[in-house]
């Protein structure tokens, strides 16, 4: 297993239980959560075929290499969004007050706003991956290590 595969599996974890977590999030942030998971899923798939290949061109490289850092920003989202929120939960929990519950109450959104804000770009940024991904047709290109690759001059000299 490389680095890459490790971390995705990782992420892919956290998010799963950041779904199923009952936490108050912004309008539509479930949605791009679970785009999110999918699209890293897939991509997850990719490199553990791209690890299977002997030597990787220039593309597939950088390609798996900025799906890791992804994958690590993803990460590192996650763990800073569950602290937060769960921060906001302990205070709402810890007061009474009419007013220092309202702050409270404000301070969680203002949280859930920005939480929202963190994973929309990173489903933005998946997203772009992906469509680097398909523009440069890396899928043609894994697997053809060089001991796959057959010369054609050869076969002709064995007609």
């Amino acid at each position: 297993m490389s680095a890459a595969t490790g971390v995705m599996s990782s992420v892919l974890g956290k998010l799963a239980d950041l779904l199923h977590e009952e936490y108050k999030l912004a309008k539509g942030v479930r949605k791009d959560i679970e785009f999110l998971r999918s699209e890293l899923s897939a991509m997850n798939d990719l490199l553990y075929v791209l690890a299977e290949v002997e030597e990787l061109d220039a593309i597939n490289k950088g390609w798996r290499d900025r799906v890791r850092e992804l994958a690590y920003d993803v990460e590192d989202c996650i763990d800073l969004s569950v602290a937060r929120l769960g921060r906001a939960d302990d205070a709402r929990e810890a007061g009474r007050l009419g007013a220092k519950k309202l702050v409270r109450k404000i301070k969680k959104i203002r949280v859930s706003l920005q939480v929202a804000h963190q994973i929309k770009e990173l489903k933005d940024r998946a997203v772009e991956e992906s469509k680097r991904q398909k523009r440069y047709k890396l899928d043609g290109l894994v697997g053809a290590s060089a001991s796959n690759k057959v010369d054609l001059r050869m076969c002709a000299l064995w007609v």
